[in-house]
């Protein structure tokens, strides 16, 4: 079901438009999934395994956390738990690394699928190996019901790291977004 779910949203992928997308590396991941064993993808132990990020704008900000083994400013993110869709993977893990829920009404779409090398991890008994990150764009609730695992950081455009000053492009889209969940609560 996963792998399914996967090749889904990359097909989808290739239908838009997004300037940071291309067609290249979207064949290599839609290649490196069908290569894949399905129970493999929601494996942490397996050398590639899949993951969920969250892209969630605050007025003219993004939120980042700080990876706390990778020692850099990231998206909110982590690995999918077995039985787990790629998107509630990117909603539990934006709420529980920022302490902040997601607006359920507000409209989500995927922006980007990466993928990239994770160095081996002794602390947690983890080798080398690769993940296919699949990133959403979330609205959230600013009202904090729980203190959160890592430091939140919003960063505008010009702070953030470069591989996701792109997606900031979206920021009108997203306050559209905001409107018509607003509007959804009356």
């Amino acid at each position: 079901m996963l792998k399914k779910e996967a090749l889904a949203y990359i097909k989808q992928l290739k239908t838009q438009t997004y300037p940071w997308l291309s067609n290249k590396k979207l064949k290599e991941i839609e290649s490196l999934l069908l290569q894949t064993a399905n129970d493999q993808l929601d494996d942490r132990s397996s050398s590639l395994h899949l993951t969920a990020s969250a892209f969630v704008f605050l007025e003219n900000a993004a939120c980042f956390i700080d990876h706390p083994y990778l020692n850099r400013r990231l998206l909110p993110a982590g690995h999918v738990e077995k039985g787990e869709q790629l998107i509630q993977t990117a909603k539990r893990e934006f709420e529980e690394e920022t302490g902040f829920k997601t607006l359920s009404k507000a409209p989500v779409f995927l922006l980007d699928v990466n993928y990239h090398s994770i160095p081996a991890n002794p602390i947690k008994n983890e080798g080398a190996h690769h993940h296919i990150d699949f990133r959403f764009n979330l609205c959230m609730d600013t009202n904090r019901f729980q203190q959160g695992e890592l430091g939140l950081h919003l960063l505008r455009q010009e702070e953030a790291p470069e591989e996701f000053q792109p997606y900031f492009l979206l920021q009108d889209l997203n306050q559209a977004q905001l409107i018509l969940a607003s509007e959804s609560h009356l």
